[in-house]
């Protein structure tokens, strides 16, 4: 997103909160990946979000799920739903998650309760990893060998396909360091 159509929302924190999240979620608006999770922590960033939540998700682009929240925390996942639904529907996608109860058939957004329900239970859900554009296979091998064992690590812990990971992990960085650039020069204009 070019930095001119970046608003001043008008306080230090929602500016900040805005930066964070551009950040976090630039490989999600660049479609390299399917969803990002978010943490909204902390009074003056809730009211930050409560403030200005609509705008930021329109401004970049996403659409936002809410998988858990208090008074002092939110988990948010951020999304497009076309790339998120083309994630889901692949094949092998859907038998992992079927193995773990997900019907097929599901929108995203029913996919998307489903997840928060299993957030809020208490244990972790590791299949959001296929939320965030995790290979199955390495979420699964995560599962499998209890975090142990990975062929690499950076994003996720990789378990199969080493070079289509290292791939991936590549455009996210790239991604990544142009954000950043862009975020710097906004901060710090020549």
């Amino acid at each position: 997103m070019p930095m001119e159509m970046v608003p001043d929302f008008g306080s230090v924190t929602a500016n900040r909160l805005f930066a964070q999240l551009g950040y976090a979620a630039c490989a999600v608006c660049a479609d390299i990946k399917p969803a990002v999770l978010f943490h909204v922590r902390g009074e003056a960033n809730l009211t930050a979000w409560g403030h200005h939540g609509k705008a930021f998700i329109n401004i970049l682009g996403l659409h936002v799920h809410c998988l858990a929240g208090d008074r002092q925390n939110m988990a948010l996942i951020f999304y497009r739903p076309g790339h998120l639904c083309e994630v889901l529907e692949r094949s092998d996608s859907r038998a992992f998650l079927r193995g773990i109860g997900y019907p097929d058939g599901e929108t995203h957004k029913g996919d998307l309760a489903r997840l928060s329900r299993r957030y809020r239970s208490g244990s972790y859900p590791h299949e959001i990893g296929v939320f965030l554009g995790y290979p199955p296979h390495d979420v699964m091998g995560y599962i499998e060998n209890n975090g142990q064992h990975w062929l690499a690590c950076r994003y996720w812990k990789v378990y199969d396909d080493l070079e289509g990971a290292i791939d991936l992990f590549s455009r996210i960085d790239h991604c990544k360091k142009a954000a950043a650039a862009q975020l710097l020069q906004c901060v710090c204009p020549s």
